[in-house]
């Protein structure tokens, strides 16, 4: 008994020692803690050149009103070259930039 204990203890050890997984096109990788942090941080961007208004309405601080102005910008003046171009758009100023420039991304 006091053996089973030991070896199940053993595993879980081992296990909770291994990197995570996360799946990148189908496959899974592990990653070490900053690269897990990175694809974290990245997993939760929203692409400004290709997202709807109402996905771009559930970022911070974005309601469905200036989601709508953000693709209206895009549509009339083209894809975003940098995220720091959302400055350009109305009702975005710094501090509401500085809030979304974590969230967003111009792939």
């Amino acid at each position: 008994m006091l053996a089973v204990a030991a070896l199940l203890a053993g595993g879980l050890l081992a296990w909770q020692r291994q990197a995570p997984l996360v799946a990148f096109e189908g496959v899974a990788q592990p990653l070490r803690h900053a690269e897990w942090d990175e694809a974290l941080r990245t997993a939760r961007q929203v692409d400004l050149n290709t997202a709807d208004a109402a996905t771009l309405a559930r970022l911070p601080n974005i309601g469905p009103a200036l989601a709508q102005r953000i693709v209206a910008y895009r549509e009339r003046h083209g894809q975003f070259l940098t995220r720091e171009e959302l400055l350009r758009v109305q009702g975005v100023g710094p501090k509401t930039f500085e809030q979304l420039a974590d969230h967003v991304s111009v792939d």
